[in-house]
């Protein structure tokens, strides 16, 4: 499907011409600062993301301590006395 563009162009001339140059500026900032929020949004909800795996992962690593502990303890022994032994060995 193809796209047509309109482009309006407005012109002023007289006393109004340095009222346009002073609303073109303001947009042209309010667009900057637009995409400049965009910008940091993203950056923030990146980060989130980036956090949220950090925390799973964190969760993720106290279960299997948690589930070596159990199976450590089930065959009486602690699990930093079975992991500095198996430290010894290797």
């Amino acid at each position: 499907m193809a796209t047509r563009n309109l482009d309006i162009v407005i012109g002023a001339k007289g006393p109004y011409a340095q009222q346009l140059e002073a609303a073109q500026s303001r947009f042209t900032k309010f667009e900057r600062g637009v995409v400049a929020s965009a910008a940091k949004i993203a950056g923030a909800v990146f980060a989130m993301s980036k956090a949220f795996d950090l925390a799973k992962d964190a969760a993720q690593f106290d279960q299997q301590e948690q589930a070596f502990a159990n199976l450590s303890a089930s065959y009486g022994v602690n699990a930093q006395a079975m992991i500095e032994s198996l430290k010894r060995v290797s």
